[in-house]
């Protein structure tokens, strides 16, 4: 059947699976993609889609199933990508983002569109991500430094990555989707780093910010590393034969590099053991008298990729207090564990929840690591039209639609979220006098991405309203 030959080739590149020599070919090739951070990513995946505008990227006009287009939020997309640069200068997501505004302003749905971005650009072969995970063949494949006998000695095998099922006793996968750089021991892989980039120079010295470049293992493929590298005698070339590098997508649907944590209270983030979980009773015996434990939590599912707070300010202080360590040192701390970190962290909102925010004693604490950046109403009456204009589109054919009865529904919409101007508010006597005398159908129609100026107005007090339009809210 078609549709089995076409489901095929779309779940190729989910499936992909590589030996450790096999990433690094692939690393080789394109070292620029490969030691990406969470905030490069992004940035790279907001430049894969076409520009509308010279503000506006396709990703937010796109018609998705589970995540509807956002229009006219142009501000918010420019501040989070400044963020996103800053970030790259700092070497790590040192700010949380809270989309402050209120409710239907397109904060959720913000969101969403950037995380259905990023998962349709992980599907791409620019966007590919890797991970790893530990595979332990069956007694047929490895002999006596692993307690087990053979008949196959490792040494004969280039790598376990590609056993198939009946040979595997045991595969232990990287929960926090290490990446499968930071297997290369810290030294070695600076050098790496250093000659396969030396030739750009502001790019080396970007990723000599980030993690991949003076980070480590999360605790148990640390663990599980060293323990092979023990039984192996120091031989790193044997450890890397239980590496099986496996390529991932983003989902939000299944909290893959994409989750978002609900305002109700439930914990991010725990920490279990599992060395005597049964599941592991094929691991070797010196991995098994080790004390593994597997972390849990939207937290850990959300690393390298984007972990959203849905109305962040709804939640007792105590269940996101530690996000002021996290997001100065990029690290979380689990039972005395620093786990290291690699996330763009974003919330929403709401204006009122944050005015009571600014009263908590630990306010100023939170300032400094937070970025708020404000959400206002839509208030161009032409993008609130492309909101409904697809929805209109299907109803066409049991309702009649007067021509125009949309926009002018719309732009009655606008009318009613504008201010009356005040004096107060404006610098220039000018314009004070202009905006002051505008009536709300008027100032609806100025507003508009067309500018229409009002009828009757002389030349000058045109020219008086275009330079300070962005004034006039």
């Amino acid at each position: 059947m078609k549709w089995m030959d076409d489901a095929s080739k779309e779940d190729q590149s989910r499936n992909e699976v590589l030996s450790f020599h096999e990433y690094m070919e692939v690393f080789e090739q394109s070292p620029q993609r490969a030691t990406r951070p969470s905030y490069r990513y992004l940035l790279d995946m907001l430049a894969s889609y076409h520009k509308t505008t010279s503000t506006n990227y396709t990703l937010f006009e796109i018609l998705h199933d589970d995540a509807p287009a956002v229009y006219g939020q142009h501000k918010i997309l420019e501040t989070i990508i400044q963020n996103l640069k800053n970030f790259s200068e700092e070497g790590f997501n040192n700010k949380f983002i809270l989309l402050v505004g209120p409710n239907g302003s397109a904060k959720s749905s913000f969101i969403r569109k950037f995380m259905k971005g990023a998962e349709d650009y992980s599907k791409s072969p620019e966007g590919a991500l890797y991970s790893f995970s530990w595979v332990f063949p069956i007694d047929n494949f490895v002999k006596g430094s692993l307690g087990l006998t053979s008949k196959i000695t490792g040494s004969e095998l280039n790598s376990y990555a590609h056993l198939e099922d009946k040979d595997i006793s045991a595969i232990l996968p990287s929960e926090m989707r290490d990446h499968p750089l930071l297997l290369v021991p810290a030294n070695h892989r600076r050098q790496l780093i250093d000659e396969t980039m030396g030739h750009d120079k502001e790019l080396l010295d970007s990723v000599k910010k980030s993690y991949l470049y003076r980070g480590d293992l999360s605790k148990r493929n640390r663990m599980v590393y060293d323990a092979l590298l023990k039984n192996y005698k120091g031989n790193h070339k044997e450890v890397l034969k239980h590496v099986r590098v496996e390529r991932f997508n983003i989902s939000r649907r299944y909290s893959i590099s994409a989750v978002t944590i609900e305002p109700q209270l439930h914990v991010d983030a725990t920490v279990q053991q599992i060395t005597m979980d049964r599941r592991l009773a094929s691991l070797p015996p010196s991995l098994q008298s080790l004390n593994l434990f597997q972390i849990q939590g939207e937290v850990m599912m959300a690393n390298r990729g984007i972990l959203e707070y849905s109305d962040l300010l709804k939640r007792p202080l105590d269940t996101f207090k530690y996000l002021l360590m996290t997001m100065e040192t990029a690290n979380i701390n689990l039972q005395g564990i620093l786990t290291e970190l690699d996330i763009f962290f974003i919330g929403t909102s709401n204006e009122i929840h944050l005015s009571a925010f600014k009263q908590h004693p630990d306010y100023n604490s939170f300032k400094g690591r937070f970025n708020f950046i404000k959400v206002p109403y839509l208030l161009d009456y032409l993008e609130e039209e492309r909101i409904y204009a697809e929805q209109i589109e299907g109803l066409r054919d049991r309702t009649i639609f007067e021509p125009f009865a949309l926009r002018t529904l719309c732009l009655f919409a606008i009318m009613t979220r504008l201010r009356s101007p005040q004096t107060k508010d404006y610098e220039d006597k000018k314009l004070s006098h202009i905006a002051t005398d505008l009536n709300p159908i008027q100032k609806a129609l100025l507003l508009s991405s067309k500018h229409d100026m009002p009828d009757g107005m002389d030349s000058e007090s045109k020219q008086v309203l275009r330079v300070g339009i962005k004034d006039i809210t």
